[in-house]
């Protein structure tokens, strides 16, 4: 028998051997029960699995964690419970864990008197070191702990830590699971997020830990962090008594980008050990152990109230879900003061600029550019002037180098000549504002067209439009020496020519692709619905214009917008592939994969989606 809300009743049998006692810790892929084990009369953790997976990931999910845990169960060290069984039953999945009294390293930090001396904050991070080295060292491969932080290390009453909650943990190598997409809010990595982890996962998480210890407040999230471009604000900020040697080690293991951080946990474990052999820490009173200052605290602060309410009651937030979907779409609109203030005045009516280009009217303005109507006064034509502010996007030590890099890339463009493109006539900087002189194009864009329709284009239309879309991104993939990576395709961005030509508008993010080339952050400006995950990080790649094209076509078979892709990944919800009936499923097919959320399950090329558009147009 069940409550509402799911868990199991107390006094519920399992096995005939372990009886629930009450529901200590709720999160987003387990239930944790206090139970005892009625045939030894002892006590014990029961962790009961919760799959919030796409069905048809499921029965792979359920058959990985059974070979997980047959290795977890091998796992024999000091600072990891010890695991007692796995069964099925009643439609469940169960861990029988080793009970342990104890309180939970974010409880204890909270109701701590002050911060927490820089010498023991030093020695529980040697402790975790040597755990993660334990695991990361497991053959015949590493166990990737993936969920590191305050809420998952439980401090026993004897002062020993002891990692718990291997929910979500992992053998590497081998792809990743939708599970794996959990996020802990303010310690998960930022490639945790598209469930690329290795072990340089748990050293980042390790690092958030540490922090948190240090300055008993948590880090800024990860995302938040790419996408506000802002640094790491320093621990010493916060508590000054935190050597320089132990700041350091943090803020590179909370790098954002893996190749940035410690590689192996050891480096990380040498260097602590280094600061703790020095003179350099804070030392802590003689008269007073770590483990005897800790029994101090536990008998002040945690009373039997506190840690029965506290320890284990108090569920931790492990998914940021909808507040923090809102906060980071915020984070993603133009409107930040700093921009606002840096983008220059409209360029008005009348406005001759370079002595030969003339304006007549604003077209449409974004957060990375303007569009004006004008005239080349010399040639008596119609044009159309970009004016771009990649500029002010460009952190100050990038902004040099990709201005330059934006140069060489816009003068590539000149050469470009595809009917699906307008024809790119001129590129200048002039009076400190960058230009694209282009094609002057009579048009709608699609997102006009398909909002100012009561009805939707046929299914005949929709495709012949997504052909002349694969057959640009094709030609612009196909670059040579290097690939054009479009990175702005959605509806706003494509127009609708007066003979019914389709035409790619706004290459304000476009860049030449380079997989060994560090992108500038201006790529992680994104558009809300339709770019992919790693759009956010800057890692971008011909895979992420075959997402945007599947989000696109999504608009257009529904008139509706796709779920943003970090939306999809904080909720862990399936892709709806519900979205319109009597459709092939061909279409459906590619619309699905086209967008899922890592790009090795995508189509690897966007002529695999050609060949089935064009089976379908025959």
């Amino acid at each position: 028998m069940r409550s509402q809300d799911g868990a199991l009743l107390t006094h519920t049998i399992l096995k005939d051997t372990y009886k629930i006692l009450e529901l200590v810790h709720i999160g987003p892929t387990s239930r944790m029960y206090k139970g005892i084990n009625i045939k030894n009369s002892k006590f014990i953790f029961i962790k009961e699995l919760i799959w919030n997976l796409d069905p048809s990931l499921r029965h792979q999910a359920i058959e990985q964690f059974k070979c997980e845990a047959k290795i977890l169960f091998k796992l024999k060290y000091q600072n990891l419970p010890k695991f007692e069984d796995y069964f099925d039953e009643k439609e469940g999945r169960y861990l029988i864990i080793d009970y342990v009294e104890g309180i939970r390293l974010n409880t204890y930090v909270e109701n701590h008197r002050g911060f927490i001396p820089q010498e023991q904050v030093i020695r529980w991070g040697i402790n975790l070191c040597d755990t993660l080295a334990y695991l990361h060292n497991q053959k015949p491969g590493p166990i990737i702990f993936r969920d590191m932080s305050p809420q998952n290390i439980l401090l026993s009453e004897e002062g020993q830590l002891k990692l718990i909650d291997f929910g979500i943990s992992k053998l590497s190598p081998g792809r990743t699971l939708g599970i794996a997409k959990t996020i802990t809010h303010h310690y998960s990595p930022l490639e945790q997020y598209s469930g690329t982890t290795d072990e340089r996962s748990d050293i980042y998480s390790l690092g958030a830990t540490l922090y948190y210890l240090i300055t008993k407040k948590a880090p800024m999230d990860s995302i938040e962090r790419s996408l506000e471009e802002e640094p790491l604000k320093p621990c010493s900020d916060i508590n000054p008594n935190i050597s320089l040697d132990l700041e350091e080690i943090i803020l590179k293991s909370m790098e954002l980008y893996v190749k940035d951080r410690y590689q192996k946990i050891e480096e990380m474990t040498s260097l602590l050990r280094k600061i703790k052999e020095s003179k350099k820490t804070t030392e802590t009173p003689k008269s007073l152990s770590i483990e005897g200052q800790y029994k101090a605290d536990y008998k002040t602060h945690a009373l039997p109230e506190l840690i029965e309410k506290q320890i284990f009651f108090k569920t931790k937030s492990l998914t940021p879900s909808k507040n923090i979907s809102g906060k980071i779409k915020g984070l993603r609109t133009p409107d930040k003061k700093r921009i606002d203030d840096d983008i220059p005045d409209l360029l008005t009516k009348g406005t001759i600029v370079k002595g030969k280009y003339k304006i007549v009217d604003l077209i449409r303005a974004n957060k990375l550019s303007r569009v004006y109507k004008g005239s080349d006064i010399k040639k008596a034509t119609t044009i159309a002037m970009k004016e771009l502010f990649i500029d002010i996007y460009l952190k100050p030590g990038e902004r040099i180098k990709g201005i330059e890099d934006f140069h060489a890339e816009t003068k590539t463009l000149l050469t470009l000549t595809h009917q699906n493109l307008p024809k790119f006539e001129d590129y200048f900087h002039y009076e400190g504002r960058n230009y694209i002189i282009m094609e002057y194009i009579e048009g709608e864009t699609l997102k006009f067209l398909i909002e100012g329709s009561d009805n939707l284009p046929s299914l005949g239309i929709i495709l012949d439009w997504a052909m002349q879309i694969c057959n640009v991104l094709n030609y612009l993939h196909k670059r040579k020496p290097k690939p054009i990576i479009f990175r702005g395709l959605c509806p706003e961005n494509i127009m609708l020519d007066s003979t019914g030509k389709i035409k790619l508008i706004d290459f304000g993010l476009s860049k030449l692709y380079d997989p060994y080339e560090q992108t500038l952050s201006v790529a992680k400006i994104a558009n809300l619905y339709f770019s992919p995950p790693e759009q956010y990080n800057g890692k971008t790649d011909t895979r992420s214009d075959i997402y945007s094209f599947g989000a696109t076509l999504y608009y257009l078979l529904t008139g509706e917008y796709p779920t943003d892709a970090v939306d999809r990944i904080i909720s862990e919800d399936p892709f709806d592939t519900e979205f319109i009936k009597d459709i092939p499923q061909e279409i459906l097919y590619t619309v699905t994969k086209s967008t899922e959320l890592e790009p090795d399950a995508r189509f690897q090329s966007i002529s695999e989606i050609m060949e089935i558009l064009e089976s379908l147009l025959k």
